[in-house]
């Protein structure tokens, strides 16, 4: 018995506190998102994605880890979190002209 204690350190039986909130927190999201895409899909009628529970929430989380990963690799983003990069012109560069206001329907 001395012996298996030893070979893991000396720590007693059972999971860490962390494990098991870790697995709390899996089981919780995942039941999480199996009712919700049931009740969108049964009560709301929703399909495809809109089935996922508050979809635009998880889109903006992607957009956010997109953005930081974009900001620890050096790549620069744009206004709004738009990358520069991505901005395309047709007929040359970009050109702001306040004479567009005056267009403008009222």
């Amino acid at each position: 018995s001395s012996g298996i204690n030893a070979e893991y350190g000396g720590v007693g039986k059972g999971m860490s506190v962390f494990k098991l909130l870790l697995i709390e927190f899996v089981v919780i999201v995942v039941v999480y998102f199996i009712l919700g895409v049931a009740y969108r899909r049964y009560v709301v009628g929703a399909r495809g994605y809109e089935q996922i529970p508050n979809l635009a929430f998880w889109k903006s989380c992607k957009e956010g880890m997109q953005a930081t990963v974009d900001k620890c690799r050096g790549q620069s983003s744009g206004i709004g979190g738009v990358r520069s990069d991505n901005i395309t012109t047709s007929g040359g560069p970009l050109n702001i002209n306040n004479d567009d206001d005056e267009r403008l329907i009222m």
